[in-house]
């Protein structure tokens, strides 16, 4: 096993480029429903490394916006039980009549936070987004504030709600999950909020996970990527693959080293 400097080094080279491992120079490529092909299939290819497509594995998909992962995710893994965690409720009819044929998948409207209760949540204006998505990217909803400080492609322009919210260890006791096998997230700046709410013990047992991260604050007080690749580190996962979304973002996947092929 890699010593935690060497595997944070090796992280880092990664992002740089450095060593054997280089970043593709290219963006991913989009549909028009915003599914990302190559990265889910990157990301369900590693987690068939570690568990057979016909066990019974549970997936946490985190701001999950349309569904359209999830389904993926069932397709390739039939006996999965997938958890759709989404907070803006203007996402939530598209993602609740997009995974309404796989009883697999179990939507839960609420925001993934550092407690229980509610929170105030900042959705996405779509009428006042000035963006190119159809649908005044819902996507960029989020927990933070975008920062007015910065000049970005998009201008985001967000209402207060409240909606409920959960800490991870909260939800997997009263649900009764053992083990998650694969966390895939995009929390628009929640990610390492998120991973910090998830039970240490279960860190052991999860294969791979995938996050969205940016390089730098889009939003007021969000994680970033150095930060999430030094904790997930810390829990001996390796950086494995990094697909550029934009100049600041992109997909990120990670593997946990401790567990064999």
């Amino acid at each position: 096993m890699l010593s935690f400097a060497k595997r944070i080094y090796r992280s880092l080279a990664r992002l740089a480029g450095l060593a054997t491992w280089k970043v593709k120079r290219k963006f991913t490529k989009l549909t028009s429903e915003g599914l990302a092909p190559q990265d889910v299939s990157f990301f369900l290819d590693q987690l068939d490394r570690h568990v057979s497509s016909q066990e019974s594995v549970v997936i946490l998909d985190l701001g999950s916006r349309h569904g359209l992962e999830a389904v993926e995710f069932v397709k390739r893994f039939p006996n999965s039980r997938v958890y759709c965690f989404e907070a803006n409720p203007d996402a939530l009819p598209d993602l609740t009549k997009n995974v309404a044929p796989h009883g697999q998948i179990t939507v839960v409207p609420m925001a993934v936070n550092s407690f229980d209760g509610h929170c105030d949540f900042f959705a996405i204006d779509p009428n006042q987004t000035i963006t190119s998505h159809l649908d005044g990217n819902l996507g960029a909803s989020s927990l933070f504030i975008a920062r007015r400080d910065i000049k970005l492609p998009e201008k985001y322009v967000q209402k207060r709600v409240r909606v409920p919210c959960t800490r991870l260890d909260s939800f997997l006791e009263l649900n009764q999950i053992q083990r998650v096998h694969a966390i895939w997230m995009d929390l628009q700046g929640a990610e390492l909020l998120a991973l910090e709410t998830f039970p240490k013990e279960k860190f052991k047992t999860l294969a791979v996970v995938q996050a969205e991260l940016e390089t730098s604050a889009i939003y007021e007080n969000q994680g970033l990527l150095e930060p999430t690749v030094k904790f997930l580190a810390e829990r001996n996962f390796d950086l494995v693959r990094s697909m550029p979304h934009g100049d600041i973002s992109g997909g990120y996947v990670f593997v946990n080293s401790s567990l064999a092929d």
